[in-house]
């Protein structure tokens, strides 16, 4: 008989591999040349991450306080250039004077072209609140400008005109960033000011010096200089500055000329901080700005 067939006859010899048959580094580097790279490349990459977390951080840091620099830098540079406060000025009282601006104004006419500028206009507010009054059906404003000196705020103003407005708001308003006091008021029909101690004065020397008999200034919080009326009722809390009996005739002079600076005008509005001012000229009479008073006596 011939030999048998069985399992072992259709199947190799199984041959378990020992550590010496194992090929080596070099042998692999040899046999695959992109073998090598690959790790030497990925162990590179874990080191130089773990090598540049401190630096990343660090970079993560800087950029933060840069960033929070630069968004606080026009606020402080502002502040160092002017006090004016950033506070934004109540809508619901910028309203109700604007209310309170159109009932007392006469019947508007097409021909005569009405200006509202706020001096300090910060976020846009009040200008946007001017370009809703309406007379009888008829905008109360014609254009509507606003002064800001702070950059950020001013860009936050144009923004929201860009942005939010309708067309015919963004046709009839500005805003320009520029010093208030550089811009001249002569053509304004209303003025707006949130001002503090310190510049009202000078607010109310430029306001003597450009706006004309009755144009009406809203000023919020704090009240405007005003030059000595013997007949004023409201001497006492808007402003008016008392002469000392004791002074020599050189102060006396000074505050005579100090009082001719200041703005004349009487107190007809104030609720809740806002006041309302109607400016009086001795020496002009513009018929294009009529009388308040008169407007009321009329009606």
């Amino acid at each position: 008989m011939g030999p048998r067939r069985g399992v072992d006859d259709h199947h190799a010899p199984i041959h378990h591999s020992s550590a010496k048959d194992m090929p080596s580094e070099n042998d692999l580097a040899l046999k695959y040349p992109d073998h090598g790279s690959f790790h030497h490349l990925a162990t590179a990459s874990s080191s130089s991450t773990n090598a540049n977390s401190p630096w990343l951080g660090l970079a993560i840091a800087g950029t933060t306080i840069v960033g929070t620099l630069v968004l606080t830098a026009p606020f402080v540079l502002q502040y160092i250039r002017s006090p004016l406060p950033y506070m934004a000025t109540p809508k619901d009282k910028v309203k109700r004077a604007l209310d309170y601006v159109a009932n007392r104004r006469p019947r508007l006419t097409p021909t005569r072209k009405r200006h509202f500028v706020d001096m300090g206009s910060g976020d846009g507010e009040a200008v946007y609140q001017a370009l809703q009054q309406k007379k009888q059906e008829t905008m109360l404003y014609d254009s509507a400008t606003g002064i800001e000196l702070n950059s950020t705020l001013w860009g936050l103003a144009h923004a929201r005109r860009i942005l939010f407005w309708t067309r015919a708001e963004r046709i009839r308003s500005s805003f320009l960033l520029q010093d208030m006091f550089a811009f001249h008021l002569q053509h304004a029909d209303t003025v707006m000011i949130f001002g503090v101690k310190p510049l009202m004065e000078p607010i109310s020397q430029k306001l003597a010096a450009e706006l004309q008999d009755g144009t009406l200034v809203l000023a919020y919080r704090f009240p405007i200089p005003l030059a000595a009326n013997e007949d004023s009722e409201e001497k006492d809390h808007v402003g008016h500055l008392e002469k000392s009996t004791s002074t020599t005739t050189t102060t006396s002079i000074d505050e005579k000329s100090r009082q001719a600076r200041l703005l004349t005008a009487d107190l007809v509005y104030e609720e809740e901080e806002m006041r309302v001012y109607e400016v009086k000229t001795a020496t002009e009479d513009s018929s294009d700005f009529p009388h308040p008073k008169e407007s009321v006596e009329q009606r």
